[in-house]
């Protein structure tokens, strides 16, 4: 493709270059063998590679060997997989009983590099010594797989819920007492809430292979990030050598960078039509959105206005099966399609030829994010690659198209692993315990502090000593109860019900071909009841969301220009008491305390909206809420009667504006953070709330506190100067400024009113506080060590349980199931006794009575409420503590 035909597309389509910039081809930097391989396989690389290796090649290969725990961190396509397969098979020439076990985030990348490895030890004639294990492996495969493989290749979530399982059987066993290398590819994935479990998992890796005698060697490949070996230090427990651009030899072919912007009157199809003219121009391409949604509307898009095109594209996202994910690469790679719409999920090095432009819709949250997206193409010399950046309406995206300039020297970020979270600690402590070696009663000492740390260590010492009441602890398999890619977030089914079936036979027809998996926190977004969810560019009608069979029922429609938004509401809870909740406070004259402590967070969908074209034609309410609770950290401003005049249009601008500042300050994925406010609390101040939008925080909030003045320039800057908005005269705002992607609640805000708010923030701010303090707690963490699980918050959480007047309450219109498996609404409650009892009605009409017992009934559909057992008050929220009424307390233990 010439690159005058990427210039047509633009003129095509109205799009203005605000930046046009070519990086030139590189030619390779080329190195000698290094002396430590062994003369066999340095003779295979000769062969190979007459000219010698690539100089980071060489490096990486030298390194290892060297005995050095080793992370490469070069371009995509820099030849990483050969730096691998030579200290592997050396592993196995020097040891022919020697394991290398190969992880890898997905199926694909592990089938994907299956070939590679096995090209090499046929090649080096060292027979067939490569397997793949994962869940599509079973039976007999497995069994020969165990039996002959050296070099294995397989996924994090198979070594958390199988190998470290079933450490002490003996097939899995002989991996473990041999096991010489283990490989991390695509390593930056591991990072935020799946990095953090990732963290621990490694750790009982190491943990079970020290019990079985071996001290496995680390070897990872990462993108490039602010420092790959912190990260990969941080992820393993273990000292790491970097790897990194400074040392990449591989030849690079010349890629144009262009960024491009709309007309002032844009088309609303335009991403649509770039897509349609990059198929009309012969184009093979990747385009990238940021979100699942946006991925299949974009399909279906393009199926409704050019569907003449659209059978040479399909859609590509995290939560279709493995087999259809399977199906798009290969049609990609043997021609069939011409073009992908892409997640982030397309980031990863599953390698896909000759691509030739990478279109991002809007960019992506992180340097390392750019760089691997635009790195999907120009991968072979000679052949320029070509990247076009359409800005999308975040402020990320605003300040870079105000900034095009910088765009390609954007800082590089570092990546987030925090170890001190309740539930991942917890998770894992059960786990580590159960992969005790065979025989042997579990006490601390089985644990190593020099691999878990000496904070885990000291929780394992203490959780005997404490009446610790959660269900993973007395799990006899918590592998199974501990999810790694999320955090209590756990992953639904979703289940297409054919038509025309009677409900109980197409419920089994469903289950036997599940349409794809999706969240819990991703089913608020885009699956809630009567949503319209898209799967494959095709609109599905959700039906029911299960909640104790974690189940999505959607029912296929006839293709609709018809869209759901949901309507949904957000409840922020800081917990101010006991002090083990607060990590730092500051007072400032003027009305304004800044916080940094826990919090609890109840996000509530509660109806939907649906539209057709631009008219909503339809306005649903539940008769209960699908509802979601977290535990959290995050940052909040309290506002008291000195701070002067403020409103709610003022107040949740302001912190939607500071929560986009901070995106732009401290990039994230923009699900990992939130913002609420509320006008007046029940202590009569105003607050605003940034907080960490994953169960038990993950310190990605912090840096708020820190950078409070720095993040409120930012914001008055965005707000201010907002391109949209100045140029429409608007006072109702955008996402670029003071609205929130994704958020509720974001209708009603004023750009004047945020101003008024942050203006005199900053004011207040600027100078030091008259008061500041920063608890035991922060320290705790601050020095390496585990707050979360500290013998002091334990023993609070007991006391608070133990103490509690709550019990739970299912409100009427709730759908809940008994022990015995009948399920029905709420149609009554009542008190029987000291006991609440509730009549069910099923679908069939048929009602019958329960007593609650604390254990017979759990919730399927709807909300769980609390009532007090101190005044008998019902209906109270879940995070409803002390009682409104009475003041007595009603923490209870399952609220963690």
């Amino acid at each position: 493709m010439s690159i005058e035909s990427l210039d047509s597309v633009l003129e095509q389509t109205g799009l203005t270059p605000i930046l046009d910039r070519t990086l030139p081809e590189r030619p390779a930097c080329l190195a000698p063998i290094p002396d430590l391989v062994a003369p066999q396989l340095a003779a295979l690389i000769s062969n190979r590679y007459p000219d010698g290796l690539f100089t980071h090649q060489a490096e990486a290969i030298g390194q290892v060997l060297g005995g050095h725990n080793v992370v490469i961190a070069t371009a995509t396509a820099s030849g990483k997989s050969l730096a691998f397969a030579i200290p592997a098979l050396q592993k196995v020439l020097e040891d022919p009983s020697a394991r290398c076990l190969f992880l890898y985030p997905t199926k694909a990348l592990a089938s994907d590099q299956l070939k590679t490895l096995k090209t090499w030890t046929d090649d080096a004639g060292m027979g067939d010594l490569v397997r793949r294990i994962d869940g599509d492996v079973q039976g007999d495969a497995r069994d020969e797989a165990l039996r002959n493989g050296r070099i294995i290749l397989t996924n994090a979530d198979l070594v958390h819920q199988t190998m470290l399982r079933r450490n002490n059987d003996s097939q899995w066993s002989r991996i473990f007492d041999h096991l010489a290398l283990v490989v991390l590819d695509e390593s930056h994935v591991y990072r935020g809430a799946f990095g953090s479990n990732m963290a621990y998992v490694l750790r009982r890796l190491r943990q079970v292979a020290r019990n079985h005698g071996t001290t496995p060697q680390f070897l990872a490949a990462s993108a490039t990030s602010l420092d790959p070996a912190e990260h990969l230090q941080n992820l393993t427990g273990l000292p790491f050598v970097c790897v990194g651009g400074d040392s990449d030899g591989s030849a690079q072919a010349e890629r144009r960078f262009v960024m491009a912007v709309p007309p002032a009157e844009p088309d609303p199809d335009l991403n649509t039509n770039v897509i349609a003219a990059l198929l009309e121009a012969g184009h093979r391409f990747i385009a990238f959105a940021h979100t699942r949604k946006a991925t299949e509307l974009l399909m279906a898009e393009l199926n409704e206005r050019h569907p003449e095109l659209a059978a040479g594209v399909l859609p590509y996202r995290a939560g279709y099966e493995a087999s259809d994910r399977q199906d798009i690469e290969r049609a990609l790679n043997d021609g069939s399609l011409q073009g992908v719409i892409s997640t982030s999920a397309l980031e990863l090095g599953v390698d896909i030829a000759n691509m030739d432009t990478c279109v991002m819709f809007g960019l992506p949250p992180s340097t390392m994010a750019f760089w691997q997206r635009a790195g999907r193409v120009g991968r072979e010399a000679g052949r320029t690659g070509h990247v076009l950046v359409i800005p999308g309406s975040t402020s990320l995206d605003y300040y870079y198209q105000s900034h095009p300039a910088e765009l390609l020297e954007r800082p590089l970020e570092r990546l987030v692993v925090q170890l001190d979270n309740r539930q991942v600690v917890i998770g894992h402590f059960a786990c580590a315990r159960a992969e005790r070696p065979k025989g042997a009663k579990f006490s601390a000492d089985i644990l190593d502090a020099d691999i878990f740390g000496e904070g885990f260590v000291e929780f394992a010492r203490i959780i005997d000593d404490v009446d610790l009441d959660d269900p993973v602890l007395l799990s006899p398999e918590p592998h199974f109860d501990v999810g790694i890619r999320g955090i209590a977030d756990p992953s639904y089914d979703i289940l297409n019900l054919p038509p025309g079936m009677p409900y109980d036979i197409a419920l089994k027809a469903a289950r036997d071909s599940r349409l794809g998996t999706i969240s819990f926190s991703q089913i608020l977004r885009e699956a809630y009841p009567s949503a319209i969810y898209w799967h494959m560019g095709r609109p599905y009608r959700v039906k029911r969301v299960k909640i104790h069979d974690q189940e999505v029922l959607v029912e296929k429609m006839k293709e609709t220009n018809r869209r759901t938004n949901p309507i949904g509401e957000v409840r922020v809870t800081p917990r101010q008491s006991p002090a083990v909740n607060i990590f730092r406070r500051s007072v400032f004259d003027g009305g304004v305390e800044c916080w940094h402590t826990m919090m609890s967070v109840r996000m509530a969908v509660r109806g939907y909206r649906e539209r057709e074209g631009d008219r909503w034609v339809d306005n649903q309410m539940y008769p209960q809420p699908l509802t979601r609770r977290i535990l959290t950290e995050g940052v909040w401003l309290q506002l008291d009667e000195d701070f002067g005049s403020r409103s709610p249009e003022g107040l949740s601008g302001a912190a939607n504006a500071i929560a986009n500042a901070y995106t732009v300050l401290k990039p994230c994925e923009p699900t990992d953070i939130a913002a609420a406010a509320v006008m007046r609390s029940s202590d009569g101040t105003s607050r605003i709330y940034v907080y960490d939008a994953v169960a038990g925080g993950l310190a990605i909030t912090q840096d708020l506190y820190d950078r409070l003045g720095e993040v409120l320039d930012e914001a008055i800057d965005l707000v201010e100067n907002c391109p949209v908005c100045v140029a429409e005269d608007s006072d109702e705002g955008c996402p670029a400024c003071v609205q929130l992607t994704g958020s509720y609640g974001s209708d009603g805000v004023s750009r004047s009113a945020t101003l008024e708010v942050l203006r005199r923030l900053q004011d207040v701010t600027c100078g030091m506080p008259v008061q500041a303090s920063v608890t035991d707690t922060f320290k705790r963490r601050a020095a390496g060590m585990l707050s979360s699980v500290s013998a002091e918050a334990l023993e609070q959480e007991v006391v608070s349980a133990q103490g509690s007047m709550g019990r739970r309450y299912f409100p009427v219109g709730s759908v809940v199931r008994t022990i015995t498996g009948f399920e029905g609404s709420v149609v009554e409650t009542f008190l029987a006794g000291r006991d609440r009892a509730y009549w069910l009605k099923a679908e069939n009409g048929k009602e019958q009575q329960f007593k609650d017992t604390g254990a017979n009934l759990s919730l399927v559909e709807g909300d769980v409420q609390k009532e007090c057992l101190a005044c008998g008050t019902d209906a109270l929220d879940w995070d409803e503590d002390p009682c409104p009424n009475c003041g007595a307390g009603l923490r209870m233990a399952a609220e963690g």
